[in-house]
């Protein structure tokens, strides 16, 4: 019996000790809880509860949205802390082509807008809304014109999307293209490595 107990604190310990480590290391860990809402022709169509795993390894953070089955991939994008110019989407750069500030109790959001394209496909062009704090909040589809969906995070966050959906200068719907670099004409990219 004493053997057992033992064998029990050693264990304990060796989690204690395990999880510290793995708390007080460089890299950030969460995983955060999150309501996807679902449109179709800018109509409210389903909502379903997501998963957000953060993580930073270096300069680079990544985002991981997963299901409400822990299929991971959902979305997945990462941002260089250093240069948030650029988003990678999946293996694609998004360049950042406008920003808005939207006021919230007497505080200012910075809202980023991103705009995904890929050479030679049609209709896939779209804006991804993304927010320092709360990750992406609105992916806006410019081939179809159609809001595809939400992220909300909490109150401030589900505030902060109508006020982005309500907004007169119809910031997330208008087209932003990326303005092209003066030396080959394509595109300014950035390739975002690990340290």
């Amino acid at each position: 019996m004493r053997t057992n107990i033992g064998n029990l604190f050693v264990f304990l310990n060796l989690i204690i000790l395990t999880t510290s480590s793995c708390l007080t290391n460089d890299n950030r860990n969460e995983r955060i809880t999150a309501y996807i809402k679902h449109y179709k022709s800018d109509h409210f169509h389903k909502t379903d509860t997501i998963y957000l795993s953060i993580s930073s390894r270096g300069k680079i953070l990544n985002y991981n949205y997963s299901d409400s089955n822990f299929k991971d991939g959902f979305i997945s994008f990462a941002i260089d802390k250093q240069n948030d110019s650029i988003l990678m989407f999946y293996e694609h750069n998004c360049p950042l082509v406008a920003t808005k500030n939207f006021e919230i109790n007497g505080k200012q959001f910075l809202v980023k807008k991103y705009y995904y394209d890929i050479e030679d496909m049609i209709d896939e062009e779209s804006s991804f809304l993304d927010h320092d704090k709360y990750g992406l909040l609105m992916d806006f589809n410019h081939g179809w014109s159609d809001l595809k969906f939400t992220i909300e995070y909490d109150e401030t966050s589900a505030f902060l999307i109508d006020l982005i959906l309500n907004d007169s200068s119809s910031f997330y719907r208008k087209s932003f293209r990326p303005i092209p670099s003066p030396s080959n004409g394509d595109i300014y990219q950035i390739k975002i490595e690990d340290e």
